[in-house]
């Protein structure tokens, strides 16, 4: 049996985007019968409850680390007390070579997850999702010459239940009569609230407005109380299902982030903004290629901005279309079998055909 392990962050200030994404990994991973645990820190905000809740077994780290020696050093014990590790997989903007070449010893291979190609890594395989322009030569320098890339949205991590819907996926008829609404869990900066306004200002454009956040966002109480006062708006907290809701919906406005491949693999229509930095080359490449509209860094959120674009596409069937197709063509939901294969092959074994087959 294979062990691997995950070192991630979540909270009110990073998101839980990496944590979600390994852990969809990490059940690809189980299903292939390796022993997955996470070692992650105590922030505001962390998922730590949330993975176990999915059933992985948690070694919950302080809440802070004064430095990235502390750092090693909690995770050296923690993994100490695992055992031999087959591999260790990093997802932490934090962390680079100097941390991944301490801690060799202590697993038989190591994987990185980046989004940002702006640091070095010493790893066996690098997995980064994002549909860059000129992405083969994005690590060049950064990684082994030995290092296995894989690379853009074939590899992007969605769970299984989106495989599934986008085979029973209806046609996008180009009608945005449903608008769903998502920044993802926290929001720290309230993109949520903006849109909300931005739609009150495009008065009667949809039937249904569906907004979805976590308990983890601090204006949850805000945006139940802004829902209840616009028509044919519905609040999710959470949402119960989130690939239904996706199904569902003939728009989306949101952030950047993992939610990019969720809705191209639903082939939903999108108006994106980048509420991060490291948003914005990802985002920037996808309006370049027509599979989303938007703004690829709105760090401070600006309803007219939201309202405007809202506009221009509501009622445009073609653009609807088109958005839908170029953006479908760029995930088809086996990303994490491809990913789980590369760190744990599925064995095969053959025998001689017999008549009872």
């Amino acid at each position: 049996m294979s062990r691997i392990v995950f070192r991630v962050d979540a909270s009110s200030q990073l998101g839980g985007g990496h944590v979600v994404r390994c852990a969809t990994l990490a059940h690809a991973l189980v299903q292939r019968g390796a022993e997955v645990s996470f070692l992650c820190r105590l922030l505001p905000g962390h998922f730590c409850d949330w993975l176990e809740e999915a059933g992985f077994r948690v070694n919950r780290m302080q809440a802070t680390a004064a430095s990235l020696a502390d750092d090693l050093a909690e995770t050296r014990v923690a993994l100490a007390q695992l055992g031999p590790v087959d591999w260790l997989v990093v997802d932490h903007y934090g962390l680079d070579t100097r941390w991944e070449s301490a801690l060799r010893p202590m697993a038989e291979k190591l994987m990185v997850i980046d989004d940002r190609a702006d640091r070095a890594h010493d790893c066996d395989i690098l997995l980064d999702q994002n549909h860059v322009r000129r992405a083969e030569k994005r690590y060049d320098g950064l990684v082994p010459d030995s290092c296995k890339k894989l690379l853009g949205p074939h590899y992007a991590l969605l769970r299984d239940g989106f495989r599934k819907a986008r085979q029973g996926l209806r046609t996008r008829e180009g009608k945005a009569r449903r608008l769903l609404i998502c920044f993802g869990a926290t929001d720290p900066a309230g993109h949520t609230f903006a849109a909300l306004q931005a739609v009150s200002r495009v008065a009667g454009a949809f039937e249904r407005i569906d907004v979805v956040t976590s308990h983890q966002n601090p204006m949850a109480a805000v945006l139940q109380e802004q829902c209840s006062t616009l028509a044919g708006a519905h609040f999710h907290c959470p949402a119960e299902d989130l690939t239904e809701l996706l199904v569902a919906a003939d728009l989306a406005i949101g952030a950047g982030g993992t939610m990019n491949w969720e809705r191209a693999c639903l082939a939903l229509p999108t108006i994106a903004f980048g509420i991060a930095d490291n948003q914005e080359p990802t985002l920037a490449s996808l309006i370049q290629d027509g599979a989303v509209l938007g703004e690829a860094l709105m760090p401070v959120p600006d309803p007219d901005s939201m309202a405007a674009w809202l506009s221009v596409l509501a009622g445009n069937s073609n653009l609807l279309k088109g958005l839908s197709a170029r953006s479908a063509a760029l995930v088809d939901g086996e990303g994490a079998d491809r990913v789980a294969d590369s760190l744990v092959p599925i064995k095969l074994s053959f025998r001689p055909v017999t008549l009872s087959d």
